[in-house]
């Protein structure tokens, strides 16, 4: 146990059991079988739950931004091309000089802020 670090452990657990290759319940049976303090035990237990929660959220976060992003730009197209439309007369009888401004503005706002929270950076699973 000369070698023995809590962080390399943490990792290593993490990994395994986010790739799939270990399930949450084995953990802690393995870490028994290694002769570790209890505490030492429910301290990694916990440390792995939470990055793996963080990972969830983080996942979530950028389907969630991907959805966002590509909605916003096509709600952007369609004001432009409704624009376009009301510019050229084709939306009433007469040239209506109407802007859609709304749909422009509220899908570039969309598509920013799903890029944001696709591009979402959790350092702590740089480690």
């Amino acid at each position: 146990m000369n070698n023995y670090s809590r962080a390399k452990t943490i990792q290593y657990y993490f990994e395994r059991i986010d790739s799939g290759a270990m399930e949450f319940d084995e953990m802690r049976k393995e870490l028994n079988t290694k002769q570790l303090e209890k505490k030492e035990i429910n301290v990694i237990v916990r440390q792995v739950d939470k990055r793996l929660l963080r990972v969830a959220d983080l996942r979530a976060s950028r389907n969630i931004g991907r959805g966002l992003f590509y909605g916003g730009w096509i709600f952007f197209v369609v004001g432009v091309i409704l624009t376009i439309a009301a510019f050229a007369g084709l939306l009433s009888g007469g040239r209506t000089y109407i802007i859609f401004l709304s749909p422009i503005f509220t899908g570039l706002s969309l598509a920013l802020l799903g890029w944001k929270k696709m591009n979402r950076q959790e350092f702590f699973l740089k480690e």
